[in-house]
Protein backbone atom coordinates (compact mmCIF):
# COMPACT_ATOMS: atom_id res chain seq x y z
CA UNK A 1 0.00 0.00 0.00
CA UNK A 2 1.10 3.50 -0.75
CA UNK A 3 1.69 6.28 2.17
CA UNK A 4 -0.81 8.63 2.11
CA UNK A 5 0.94 10.94 4.69
CA UNK A 6 4.33 10.92 6.09
CA UNK A 7 5.94 12.78 9.00
CA UNK A 8 10.01 13.78 8.83
CA UNK A 9 11.74 14.84 12.13
CA UNK A 10 8.42 16.80 13.09
CA UNK A 11 8.76 18.59 16.30
CA UNK A 12 6.44 20.92 18.17
CA UNK A 13 7.50 23.40 20.72
CA UNK A 14 5.17 25.63 23.07
CA UNK A 15 7.30 28.61 24.79
CA UNK A 16 6.36 28.93 28.61
CA UNK A 17 4.99 32.14 29.63
CA UNK A 18 7.36 34.27 31.49
CA UNK A 19 7.01 37.54 32.90
CA UNK A 20 9.54 40.40 32.14
CA UNK A 21 11.27 39.98 35.73
CA UNK A 22 11.79 35.93 35.10
CA UNK A 23 13.82 36.74 31.51
CA UNK A 24 15.94 39.16 33.17
CA UNK A 25 16.81 36.97 35.59
CA UNK A 26 17.39 33.86 32.94
CA UNK A 27 18.37 35.26 29.84
CA UNK A 28 16.42 32.00 28.23
CA UNK A 29 13.40 31.04 26.29
CA UNK A 30 12.09 27.90 27.79
CA UNK A 31 9.59 25.23 25.96
CA UNK A 32 7.90 22.56 26.34
CA UNK A 33 8.45 19.51 24.13
CA UNK A 34 5.42 18.29 23.25
CA UNK A 35 6.66 16.90 20.28
CA UNK A 36 10.57 16.43 19.24
CA UNK A 37 11.96 14.39 16.20
CA UNK A 38 9.38 12.08 15.26
CA UNK A 39 9.00 9.94 11.46
CA UNK A 40 6.92 7.93 10.74
CA UNK A 41 4.41 7.23 7.47
CA UNK A 42 0.40 6.14 7.30
CA UNK A 43 -0.20 3.72 4.84
CA UNK A 44 -3.52 4.39 2.85
CA UNK A 45 -6.49 2.51 4.54
CA UNK A 46 -4.80 1.65 7.80
CA UNK A 47 -5.74 1.88 11.32
CA UNK A 48 -2.40 3.65 12.68
CA UNK A 49 -2.22 3.51 16.51
CA UNK A 50 -0.69 6.06 18.50
CA UNK A 51 -0.54 4.51 22.86
CA UNK A 52 1.17 6.31 26.04
CA UNK A 53 0.74 8.18 28.73
CA UNK A 54 -1.36 11.53 28.87
CA UNK A 55 1.46 14.32 27.99
CA UNK A 56 3.43 11.74 25.78
CA UNK A 57 2.10 13.95 22.70
CA UNK A 58 -0.24 11.82 20.87
CA UNK A 59 -2.62 14.44 20.66
CA UNK A 60 0.01 17.24 19.27
CA UNK A 61 0.74 14.95 16.93
CA UNK A 62 -3.01 14.46 15.74
CA UNK A 63 -3.65 18.36 15.65
CA UNK A 64 -0.23 18.86 13.65
CA UNK A 65 -1.06 16.18 11.08
CA UNK A 66 -4.69 17.95 10.02
CA UNK A 67 -2.44 21.36 10.09
CA UNK A 68 -4.54 22.26 13.06
CA UNK A 69 -0.96 23.12 15.01
CA UNK A 70 2.12 24.63 13.11
CA UNK A 71 5.15 22.75 12.88
CA UNK A 72 8.25 23.83 15.23
CA UNK A 73 10.41 22.06 12.92
CA UNK A 74 10.29 19.43 10.35
CA UNK A 75 8.50 18.29 7.37
CA UNK A 76 4.85 16.87 6.61
CA UNK A 77 3.84 15.10 3.02
CA UNK A 78 0.12 14.51 2.24
CA UNK A 79 -0.12 12.23 -1.14
CA UNK A 80 2.82 13.09 -1.92
CA UNK A 81 3.09 16.76 -1.33
CA UNK A 82 4.90 19.04 0.83
CA UNK A 83 1.62 20.49 2.92
CA UNK A 84 4.23 22.08 6.04
CA UNK A 85 3.32 25.24 5.09
CA UNK A 86 0.12 25.52 3.21
CA UNK A 87 -2.03 28.21 4.07
CA UNK A 88 -4.99 30.59 2.52
CA UNK A 89 -7.64 28.54 -0.20
CA UNK A 90 -5.12 25.84 -0.24
CA UNK A 91 -5.34 24.95 3.02
CA UNK A 92 -9.17 24.77 3.08
CA UNK A 93 -9.01 22.35 -0.06
CA UNK A 94 -6.87 20.01 2.61
CA UNK A 95 -9.15 20.53 5.06
CA UNK A 96 -11.91 19.20 3.05
CA UNK A 97 -9.62 15.88 2.64
CA UNK A 98 -8.63 15.88 6.66
CA UNK A 99 -10.93 15.99 9.48
CA UNK A 100 -10.79 14.66 13.57
CA UNK A 101 -12.98 13.70 16.21
CA UNK A 102 -12.14 14.57 19.41
CA UNK A 103 -12.16 12.83 22.74
CA UNK A 104 -15.19 14.76 24.77
CA UNK A 105 -18.36 14.57 23.05
CA UNK A 106 -20.13 17.27 25.88
CA UNK A 107 -17.71 19.81 24.61
CA UNK A 108 -17.03 19.13 20.91
CA UNK A 109 -20.62 20.00 19.59
CA UNK A 110 -22.25 23.36 19.87
CA UNK A 111 -25.05 23.34 22.39
CA UNK A 112 -26.96 25.84 20.59
CA UNK A 113 -27.82 23.89 17.28
CA UNK A 114 -29.47 21.10 16.36
CA UNK A 115 -27.65 17.80 15.26
CA UNK A 116 -29.19 18.46 11.64
CA UNK A 117 -27.66 21.51 11.71
CA UNK A 118 -24.03 20.36 13.02
CA UNK A 119 -24.40 17.32 10.34
CA UNK A 120 -25.21 19.83 7.64
CA UNK A 121 -22.69 22.40 8.39
CA UNK A 122 -19.49 20.80 6.63
CA UNK A 123 -21.24 19.99 3.82
CA UNK A 124 -22.41 23.77 3.51
CA UNK A 125 -18.63 25.03 4.36
CA UNK A 126 -17.27 22.87 1.37
CA UNK A 127 -20.13 23.29 -0.93
CA UNK A 128 -19.53 19.66 -2.11
CA UNK A 129 -23.94 19.24 -2.11
CA UNK A 130 -26.87 20.55 -3.83
CA UNK A 131 -28.70 22.83 -1.62
CA UNK A 132 -31.94 20.44 -2.12
CA UNK A 133 -30.07 17.79 -1.32
CA UNK A 134 -28.75 18.55 1.61
CA UNK A 135 -30.97 17.47 4.85
CA UNK A 136 -31.51 14.23 2.52
CA UNK A 137 -27.49 13.42 3.05
CA UNK A 138 -27.81 14.52 6.43
CA UNK A 139 -30.36 11.94 7.04
CA UNK A 140 -28.60 9.00 5.20
CA UNK A 141 -25.85 9.65 7.62
CA UNK A 142 -27.77 9.58 10.92
CA UNK A 143 -29.35 6.40 9.85
CA UNK A 144 -26.11 4.80 8.49
CA UNK A 145 -24.87 5.62 12.20
CA UNK A 146 -27.10 3.97 14.12
CA UNK A 147 -29.48 6.89 15.21
CA UNK A 148 -32.91 6.25 14.43
CA UNK A 149 -35.60 7.28 13.33
CA UNK A 150 -33.40 10.25 11.79
CA UNK A 151 -35.91 12.84 11.46
CA UNK A 152 -36.30 12.59 15.73
CA UNK A 153 -32.69 12.70 15.85
CA UNK A 154 -31.88 15.57 13.15
CA UNK A 155 -34.64 18.37 15.24
CA UNK A 156 -32.92 17.66 18.74
CA UNK A 157 -29.53 19.33 20.42
CA UNK A 158 -26.92 17.88 22.15
CA UNK A 159 -27.83 18.02 25.51
CA UNK A 160 -30.75 15.72 24.86
CA UNK A 161 -28.63 12.47 23.89
CA UNK A 162 -26.72 10.35 25.33
CA UNK A 163 -22.29 10.11 25.48
CA UNK A 164 -22.64 7.53 22.74
CA UNK A 165 -24.87 9.24 20.79
CA UNK A 166 -23.02 12.92 21.08
CA UNK A 167 -20.08 10.67 19.36
CA UNK A 168 -21.84 9.26 16.77
CA UNK A 169 -22.83 12.77 15.72
CA UNK A 170 -19.29 13.93 16.21
CA UNK A 171 -18.11 10.82 13.84
CA UNK A 172 -20.96 11.75 11.08
CA UNK A 173 -19.69 15.33 11.16
CA UNK A 174 -16.53 14.00 10.38
CA UNK A 175 -17.45 11.46 8.03
CA UNK A 176 -20.44 13.29 5.82
CA UNK A 177 -17.65 15.03 3.68
CA UNK A 178 -15.37 11.65 2.84
CA UNK A 179 -12.52 12.95 3.99
CA UNK A 180 -9.63 10.53 3.41
CA UNK A 181 -7.87 10.94 6.24
CA UNK A 182 -9.20 11.04 9.93
CA UNK A 183 -7.59 11.63 13.74
CA UNK A 184 -9.51 10.04 15.74
CA UNK A 185 -8.31 11.47 19.78
CA UNK A 186 -9.46 9.37 22.05
CA UNK A 187 -13.04 8.93 20.48
CA UNK A 188 -14.15 5.95 23.41
CA UNK A 189 -12.60 7.34 26.62
CA UNK A 190 -15.05 9.44 27.62
CA UNK A 191 -17.99 6.84 26.94
CA UNK A 192 -19.30 4.04 28.53
CA UNK A 193 -17.70 0.96 28.94
CA UNK A 194 -20.59 -1.18 28.01
CA UNK A 195 -20.58 0.76 24.82
CA UNK A 196 -16.99 1.46 23.69
CA UNK A 197 -16.69 -1.77 21.35
CA UNK A 198 -20.46 -0.60 19.78
CA UNK A 199 -18.47 2.96 18.93
CA UNK A 200 -15.77 1.03 17.56
CA UNK A 201 -17.53 -1.31 15.54
CA UNK A 202 -19.03 2.04 14.02
CA UNK A 203 -15.33 3.32 12.94
CA UNK A 204 -14.32 0.34 11.68
CA UNK A 205 -17.78 -0.14 9.42
CA UNK A 206 -17.13 3.59 8.11
CA UNK A 207 -13.79 2.68 7.51
CA UNK A 208 -14.56 -0.11 4.90
CA UNK A 209 -17.36 2.06 3.75
CA UNK A 210 -15.68 5.12 3.23
CA UNK A 211 -12.15 3.50 2.44
CA UNK A 212 -10.65 5.98 5.03
CA UNK A 213 -7.33 6.23 6.61
CA UNK A 214 -7.62 6.64 10.33
CA UNK A 215 -4.67 7.76 13.16
CA UNK A 216 -6.25 6.83 16.24
CA UNK A 217 -5.06 7.88 19.68
CA UNK A 218 -5.38 5.54 22.76
CA UNK A 219 -3.76 5.16 26.48
CA UNK A 220 -5.40 1.90 26.31
CA UNK A 221 -3.53 -1.09 24.46
CA UNK A 222 -6.83 -3.04 24.29
CA UNK A 223 -8.36 -0.89 22.49
CA UNK A 224 -5.50 -0.93 20.44
CA UNK A 225 -5.43 -4.31 19.82
CA UNK A 226 -9.32 -4.39 18.67
CA UNK A 227 -8.78 -1.31 16.19
CA UNK A 228 -5.11 -1.37 14.84
CA UNK A 229 -2.91 -2.47 11.87
CA UNK A 230 -0.09 -0.22 12.93
CA UNK A 231 0.84 0.49 16.62
CA UNK A 232 3.37 3.17 18.18
CA UNK A 233 4.49 3.85 21.36
CA UNK A 234 5.25 7.42 22.62
CA UNK A 235 7.17 8.70 25.34
CA UNK A 236 7.83 12.34 26.08
CA UNK A 237 7.41 13.06 22.38
CA UNK A 238 9.12 10.38 20.72
CA UNK A 239 8.30 7.39 19.01
CA UNK A 240 10.07 4.18 21.49
CA UNK A 241 8.70 1.12 19.43
CA UNK A 242 6.58 0.78 16.28
CA UNK A 243 5.88 -2.01 14.63
CA UNK A 244 2.92 -4.11 13.25
CA UNK A 245 -0.24 -4.92 15.48
CA UNK A 246 0.87 -8.50 15.79
CA UNK A 247 4.47 -7.77 16.33
CA UNK A 248 4.06 -5.24 18.90
CA UNK A 249 1.37 -7.10 21.09
CA UNK A 250 2.73 -10.28 20.95
CA UNK A 251 6.68 -10.02 21.15
CA UNK A 252 6.73 -6.15 22.69
CA UNK A 253 10.64 -4.74 23.11
CA UNK A 254 10.88 -1.69 25.25
CA UNK A 255 10.64 -1.79 28.85
CA UNK A 256 7.58 0.81 28.68
CA UNK A 257 5.31 -0.82 26.29
CA UNK A 258 5.61 -3.97 28.27
CA UNK A 259 4.99 -2.06 31.49
CA UNK A 260 1.60 -0.82 29.17
CA UNK A 261 1.05 -4.27 28.04
CA UNK A 262 1.05 -5.76 31.38
CA UNK A 263 -1.46 -3.22 32.82
CA UNK A 264 -4.47 -4.81 30.49
CA UNK A 265 -6.51 -6.72 32.69
CA UNK A 266 -7.09 -10.56 31.32
CA UNK A 267 -10.25 -12.06 31.07
CA UNK A 268 -9.72 -15.33 32.68
CA UNK A 269 -8.86 -15.19 35.75
CA UNK A 270 -6.67 -18.50 36.58
CA UNK A 271 -4.36 -16.57 34.09
CA UNK A 272 -1.75 -14.63 35.27
CA UNK A 273 0.75 -11.48 33.86
CA UNK A 274 2.87 -10.08 36.38
CA UNK A 275 2.66 -6.13 36.43
CA UNK A 276 5.66 -3.85 35.21
CA UNK A 277 5.22 -0.42 37.55
CA UNK A 278 7.81 2.11 35.89
CA UNK A 279 9.17 3.80 38.48
CA UNK A 280 8.10 7.51 39.39
CA UNK A 281 6.47 9.67 37.30
CA UNK A 282 6.72 10.93 33.61
CA UNK A 283 9.77 13.73 33.53
CA UNK A 284 8.71 17.58 32.77
CA UNK A 285 8.70 17.62 29.16
CA UNK A 286 10.39 21.28 29.31
CA UNK A 287 13.58 19.82 30.20
CA UNK A 288 13.21 15.96 29.50
CA UNK A 289 16.22 13.11 30.56
CA UNK A 290 19.11 12.88 28.71
CA UNK A 291 19.82 9.78 26.68
CA UNK A 292 16.76 7.38 26.48
CA UNK A 293 13.92 9.89 28.35
CA UNK A 294 12.32 6.23 30.28
CA UNK A 295 15.23 5.54 31.91
CA UNK A 296 15.17 7.40 34.77
CA UNK A 297 11.84 4.91 35.24
CA UNK A 298 13.18 1.82 33.41
CA UNK A 299 13.70 -1.12 35.95
CA UNK A 300 16.05 -2.50 33.44
CA UNK A 301 18.12 0.57 32.65
CA UNK A 302 22.04 0.61 32.42
CA UNK A 303 24.65 3.15 32.37
CA UNK A 304 24.65 4.30 28.33
CA UNK A 305 21.28 4.78 28.89
CA UNK A 306 21.31 7.70 30.73
CA UNK A 307 24.18 9.43 27.99
CA UNK A 308 23.14 8.21 24.74
CA UNK A 309 20.05 8.50 23.02
CA UNK A 310 18.77 5.46 21.13
CA UNK A 311 17.43 5.39 17.74
CA UNK A 312 14.92 3.66 16.23
CA UNK A 313 16.12 0.46 14.62
CA UNK A 314 14.33 -2.42 13.08
CA UNK A 315 15.09 -5.50 15.26
CA UNK A 316 12.72 -7.38 13.31
CA UNK A 317 10.53 -7.08 9.93
CA UNK A 318 7.53 -4.27 9.72
CA UNK A 319 9.10 -3.92 13.96
CA UNK A 320 11.53 -0.62 15.25
CA UNK A 321 12.62 -0.10 18.78
CA UNK A 322 14.53 2.99 20.30
CA UNK A 323 16.08 0.81 23.15
CA UNK A 324 19.98 0.18 24.14
CA UNK A 325 19.10 -3.23 25.62
CA UNK A 326 17.63 -4.50 22.30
Amino acid sequence: MEDIITTINVKKYFPIKMNFLQYLITRKREYIKAVDGISFSLRKGETFTLVGESGSGKSTIGKLLIKSLELTDGKMIFEGKDITRVKGNELKALRRKMQIVFQDPYSSLNPTMKIGDTIERPLKIHKICQKRKIKEKALEMLENIGLSPAEDFYEKYPWQLSGGQRQRVAIARAIIICPEFVVLDEPVSMIDVSLRTLILDLLIKLKQQYDLTYLFITHDLAIASYISNTIATMYLGKIIELGSKKEVLASPKHPYTKALLSAVPIPNPKMKRKKIIPKGEIPNPINPPTGCRFHPRCNYAEEICGKKEPELVEVSKDHKVACHLC
